[in-house]
């Protein structure tokens, strides 16, 4: 029996043949906590009986090994944006309103290799500690993403627990072969909610799925960490990463953080099967050809691959600290990450959006000064629409019409201080539609900014978060 972390509470997680231990959500949890040992099961003959009968798309959210992306030219889309940087857009297909992620460890050695034994711990605390709140505002970046009946949303933790597959998986491992693994193990778990399942299969070390990048694997020419796809239910191919060493994460954010390309790379294909899991008919930039288009792809290794610098970090979650990616967010126009650093906003004349004399008080105006780089002009859009700076929010005090002068406010979260950043660079308030503007383009320090029809004029043109 497998029971799911509640936001707030102390949980027990049982896993047949397993441990009992106590997962306790609370905020600020940094070291991870020991996770039970996965459910044994042997798929060998159902996943032989489901080969030449399974369909399986086109692998999506390709991430590519450090430095092995395929080469493409930045292409400018509109005057609006360039790739990578341009929006998702929705393909009319189904997003997962309440994701439930089931690990599959494939292969024997998971449970007699050390090594790959703290993986699978590593792995399962992370996957524990994604969808558990108030800690994890990383995976609702995904819930402005939604389908024509629903959104993602998060109350509890996503993880449904582990599972080892006894049998070895074939080496150089095939797509085909991965839709066969997921198919049986669906129907082996009679698994109904297929829609909103991912199935993370995790292989054993040198097992070399066809295309992965590792140093002994088809001569050192694969290209890939990992990618998610669909047969008759989402699944992941996440090979054993370690095998790779920095080419797909090791040590990429934290000195000596071994597991690092887990996270990374386990959370960038979990948050795309939430948004596009059956691809491509979920959120999807068709146009992205530099990084693949979808929610973690436009972010991946910080865009080093393209020489992009997107944010990336440690995230907490309820389980413990984990190395992290920035995730694609269309409504702040960027790629984002809880507790990224902030980030001037430049207006029409290159002067930054400012707050006055870098004062904390209520009612403090915000104008436009000459850049310097200070805290005062270090802006977060964070997942909720809020702008802030300093820990307090841009807003629009009295819920007033065009002309009224922005102000510095304590952070509620209402409309009257939710921003969208559209792609031509335009912040729309969500309470009244109006924009935030440089009043007739001033470029004197000192002027205080306001909201006004939006019109798509230069003075109402802002790069930033």
């Amino acid at each position: 029996m497998i029971r799911r972390i509640v936001a707030g509470a102390t949980v027990a997680i049982t896993a047949t043949f397993g441990l009992t231990v106590a997962a306790q959500a609370t905020a600020g949890a940094s070291a991870a906590r020991p996770a039970p040992t996965a459910r044994v099961i042997n798929l060998h003959r159902a996943f032989e009986a489901k080969l030449g009968h399974v369909k399986v798309g086109k692998p999506a959210g390709i991430v590519y090994a450090l430095g092995r992306q395929p080469k493409a030219p930045a292409k400018r889309v509109s005057r609006r944006c360039s790739e990578p940087n341009c929006p998702l857009v929705y393909g009319g297909g189904p997003v997962q309103h309440t994701p439930h992620v089931y690990l599959l460890l494939w292969g024997p050695t998971w449970s007699t290799n050390s090594g790959e034994k703290a993986s699978a711990h590593f792995l399962e605390n992370f996957y524990a500690g994604l969808g558990v709140q108030p800690q994890d505002n990383w995976s609702t970046i995904t819930s402005q993403y939604g389908d024509g009946s629903g959104f993602p949303t998060f109350s509890g933790s996503v993880y449904e627990g582990a599972f080892q597959d006894t049998g070895t998986p074939p080496s150089g491992t095939t797509d085909a072969q991965f839709g066969a693994e997921a198919d049986a193990f669906a129907s082996n778990q009679n698994i109904s909610d297929l829609n909103d399942a991912q199935i993370i299969i995790a292989t054993q070390s040198g097992t070399c799925p066809q295309g992965f990048f590792a140093p002994h694997c088809a001569n050192g020419k694969g290209v890939y960490c990992a990618y998610h796809d669909a047969s008759s239910e989402p699944f992941t191919n996440l090979p054993y990463l370690l095998d790779s060493g920095a080419g797909c994460g090791e040590d990429f954010i934290n000195k000596n953080g071994t597991d690092d390309g887990f996270s990374i790379v386990g959370g960038h294909e979990y948050a795309e099967s939430v948004t596009d899991p059956f691809p491509p008919f979920g959120w999807i930039d068709q146009n992205d050809t530099v990084s693949g288009g979808e929610i973690g792809d436009k972010c991946a290794w910080r865009g080093l691959n393209w020489n992009g610098n997107d944010p990336a970090g440690d995230v907490t979650l309820a389980t413990g600290s984990f190395a992290m990616q920035s995730l694609w967010s269309n409504s702040a126009n960027t790629c984002v990450i809880p507790g990224q650093p902030g980030r001037p906003i430049k207006g029409e004349h290159g002067k930054c959006l400012d707050d006055g004399g870098a004062s904390t008080v209520n009612g403090n105006k915000i104008d436009i000064f000459t850049c310097n780089g200070s805290a005062a002009q270090k802006w977060r859009l964070k997942s909720n629409g809020t702008l802030v700076v300093l820990d307090k929010c841009l807003a629009d005090k009295g819920y007033t019409g065009a002309g009224t002068k922005l102000v510095l406010w304590n952070c509620a979260g209402n409309k009257n201080e939710q921003w969208r950043h559209r792609s031509n660079g335009e912040y729309v308030l969500a309470t009244n539609g109006l924009c935030l503007t440089d009043p007739s383009g001033s470029s004197k320090n000192g002027t205080q900014v306001e909201i006004r029809a939006c019109k798509d004029n230069q003075d109402q043109r802002w790069s930033g978060p």
